[in-house]
């Protein structure tokens, strides 16, 4: 079984985290509502939440892709081009820490002596990024609610 990536800590995040783990505050009716007052920690999370889920820069994930060929080499060096191309195309929306975490984890776990298929990096980074991309939701319906509130 894979551990989840924790979450880097953040303030505003750390602040939230009660309500964020909490249904009864995104129930479509009947909701718990948020004090207007929490809306500056509900920004700042959302700055945070959105930098974690910035995409890596080309340059890195680049470095990432050429290590990865280094510890497992293709037989048909040929086609390194082309392969390496694919493993960009695909990879390209996901945040660095999450990428330096699954790397990590093929080389500590990957058996085979060729290059881990990309669905493998993939399933160990979906995960946190589905988790990631819920706390974004969350906080979008919650700023939406505050806004709501604000203007009645």
């Amino acid at each position: 079984m894979i551990l989840p990536i924790p979450l880097p800590r953040t303030h505003a995040l750390d602040t939230l985290e009660p309500i964020l783990n909490d249904p009864a505050y995104f129930r479509p009716t009947d909701y718990y509502s948020v004090k207007p007052s929490m809306l500056l920690h509900i920004e700042r999370a959302v700055i945070e939440i959105e930098a974690q889920l910035a995409a890596v820069s080309e340059e890195r994930l680049q470095q990432i892709i050429s290590r990865l060929m280094l510890h497992f080499p293709l037989s048909n060096a040929g086609n390194r081009h082309h392969i390496s191309n694919d493993y960009f195309e695909m990879l390209f929306e996901y945040p660095e820490d999450l990428l330096c975490a699954a790397y990590q984890h093929v080389l500590k776990h990957h058996k085979c002596d060729f290059l881990p298929r990309i669905a493998d990096l993939v399933a160990f980074m979906e995960p946190e990024m589905m988790r990631r991309k819920s706390v974004e939701r969350r906080l979008e319906i919650l700023l939406q609610r505050i806004e709501a509130e604000v203007d009645a």
